[in-house]
């Protein structure tokens, strides 16, 4: 009999080579705004939906989901993203519900929240958006109480 077929290749991650940084919301330790890392997404890990929080939260687990923020691209090299955590109006126009101990945080895997924020872009101003490349602190929607998606690779 013939051979059997071989087996497809894996399938390709959307995550880049190096990774990608969940940081933190919003935290008031981070002066210069560059962000404090609480993960780092990997090959392997895009049906991750939620980190560990190295700090407390208002329930029994130190489990959070990781809240979508989307981003126009600066058109200034190395400058920070616009950000948009919320289109509309707060709390409805959340981008990924709204977070806090009452939200109602809509949970994403890494490719999903790349694919919702280009069409948010799209649908909001005819240009895709972004992941974002920091934290977004203070821009809405209780996300600085988290983990927040971004472009950034991990260091």
């Amino acid at each position: 009999p013939p051979p059997p077929p071989p087996s497809p290749p894996p399938p390709k991650s959307i995550i880049p080579a190096g990774g990608i940084k969940i940081l933190h919301g919003g935290p008031k330790q981070d002066p210069d705004k560059k962000g404090v890392q609480l993960a780092c997404l990997v090959a392997g890990q895009e049906g991750e939906q939620q980190v560990t929080a190295p700090f407390p939260t208002a329930t029994s687990t130190n489990m959070m989901t990781i809240a979508l923020q989307c981003c126009k691209k600066s058109d200034t090299p190395g400058g920070l993203d616009t950000c948009f955590r919320w289109i509309g109006s707060m709390p409805d126009g959340c981008v990924g519900g709204r977070g806090g101990v009452s939200g109602d945080l809509r949970k994403f895997t890494y490719e999903a929240a790349v694919r919702e924020c280009r069409l948010l872009g799209i649908a909001h101003e005819g240009t895709p958006y972004t992941l974002c490349n920091h934290d977004c602190r203070n821009e809405g929607c209780k996300y600085n109480e988290g983990p927040v998606y971004t472009r950034l690779p991990c260091e």
